[in-house]
């Protein structure tokens, strides 16, 4: 603060340091932070622990967690364990978002419309096949791999968003390492957002490939022995591919992407292996009879 004598009183003028009082004192100071205060992160995190927001965040954030260790896991019950918590997650995420649609009227649930709001909103879609998957899991059946992939990968952006915009201000560190780990985060998602969504599309078609082929399997494993494990199998398989299509119906970046793959197999075939492109036709079709028996 710099001053100088005014009136010859012994009061100081100031530059940039705020207005006088009524007895020419000064209020303010020149070294004061322009930054504006922020809360202490327990503070915040009680305010946080208000909000549904907040669990929503916490329920991809585990689910990130949980895929961890489901990925190192190598003893069955470790996977099926960490697949069921995956699944949990989940389902406690995308019910808080449909919890949120239905509080602020812009969803009402009705028996009589109920199928045709899950064909249009994905957030429906993958809430059913979360509590599907994790109840057949529950039930005794196998865990199908893959079948977690797509949405672990949205997880990972919704979380990434979340602590960019409502954790990562409030953490006590300084204000550079803040401000490079935002832009971080940002560039991130700014740059490879729609790289891992072709990413989580391209796993569903995987995943559907993989289902058609354990299909006639799980059958007749029903029919020669009927359980619990080779019943809930079954209908874990038959609800992903009901899930497949309703996403291929209301996708269209799904549908381009089979028709992309369709057309890379059958350029591959006809140029490489022209004897079998009567055989591809052939499983083209059966593969086209089996989807449009599926009631979506």
């Amino acid at each position: 603060m710099s001053g100088r004598s005014g009136n010859g009183s012994g009061n100081h003028n100031t530059n940039n340091a705020g207005a006088k009082n009524g007895n020419g004192k000064t209020n303010g100071n020149s070294n004061r932070s322009n930054q504006r205060p922020v809360a202490p992160l327990s503070a915040v995190f009680r305010t946080k622990l208000k909000q549904p927001q907040f669990y929503w965040f916490l329920g991809h954030t585990l689910c990130l967690y949980y895929y961890i260790q489901y990925m190192l896991s190598f003893r069955e019950q470790s996977v099926k364990t960490n697949y069921r918590k995956i699944m949990l997650c989940i389902v406690i995420s995308y019910g808080i978002v449909l919890h949120q649609y239905v509080k602020s009227k812009q969803l009402t649930f009705q028996w009589s419309n109920l199928k045709q709001q899950i064909r249009q909103l994905d957030n429906l879609q993958y809430f059913t096949l979360s509590i599907a998957l994790l109840t057949c899991s529950l039930l005794g059946g196998k865990t199908l791999t893959q079948t977690e992939s797509s949405m672990v990968i949205y997880s990972l952006f919704h979380a990434l968003n979340y602590f960019k915009e409502n954790v990562l201000p409030f953490i006590p560190m300084s204000s550079i390492l803040k401000g490079s780990l935002s832009n971080k985060i940002s560039y991130f998602i700014a740059n490879f957002n729609g790289s891992f969504f072709n990413a989580a599309v391209i796993s569903e078609l995987v995943t559907m490939c993989k289902v058609c082929l354990m299909l006639p399997i799980q059958l007749v494993s029903v029919l020669v022995s009927f359980n619990a494990k080779s019943l809930f199998t079954l209908l874990s398989i038959w609800a992903y591919a009901i899930f497949f299509k309703l996403r291929y119906n209301q996708s269209e970046q799904m549908r381009l992407l089979c028709n992309q793959n369709q057309q890379v197999i059958e350029n591959f075939i006809s140029t490489r292996f022209p004897m079998l492109m009567d055989k591809w036709l052939g499983i083209k079709h059966l593969a086209k009879v089996f989807f449009d028996r599926i009631l979506a």
